[in-house]
């Protein structure tokens, strides 16, 4: 028997958005999947190895990405990255309901659907890794302390 879990707003939301854009059997295998990571997670779309979607929930926030360039936050409230295209491959506006139906489309047409944790970012990174010539690498050292 399964222990209860206590779940987040947030996660609710993005189990709902999983059961919309799967099918029974494979929708309960991806939200079992996704339970595992409560910190962070992503949902995906593929096909042929190449992304169509995904979608992401970080913490209290729920991002989306698409193949067509369309990008932003589902929670807790709509809205385009900066860098968005603000129409559809259709023209319409990427509005919402658009966005939702683009994101259903990405997830119907993929051969693979995935969850995956979601790491650390290029941005939120701690450690960095150089590769540094030995030569000048006790050049460096002596400059940086002192």
């Amino acid at each position: 028997m399964m222990k209860p879990v206590e779940l987040s707003v947030p996660m609710l939301k993005m189990i709902s958005v999983m059961k919309e854009f799967t099918t029974g059997g494979e929708s309960r295998a991806l939200i079992q999947q996704a339970l595992l990571h409560p910190d962070g997670f992503h949902f995906e779309a593929n096909l042929q190895e190449q992304p169509l979607a995904r979608v992401s929930l970080q913490g209290e926030e729920i991002s989306f990405e698409t193949h067509d360039g369309i990008s932003g936050r589902l929670y807790p409230e709509f809205a385009l990255d900066a860098y968005s295209l603000t129409t559809t491959a259709r023209g319409n506006p990427a509005d919402l309901p658009a966005v939702l139906a683009a994101l259903k489309t990405a997830f119907s047409a993929a051969d693979d659907v995935r969850v995956s944790a979601a790491g650390p970012t290029a941005e939120g990174a701690d450690d960095e890794t150089f590769i540094v010539d030995p030569q000048i690498f006790d050049t460096l050292a002596f400059e940086h302390q002192t």
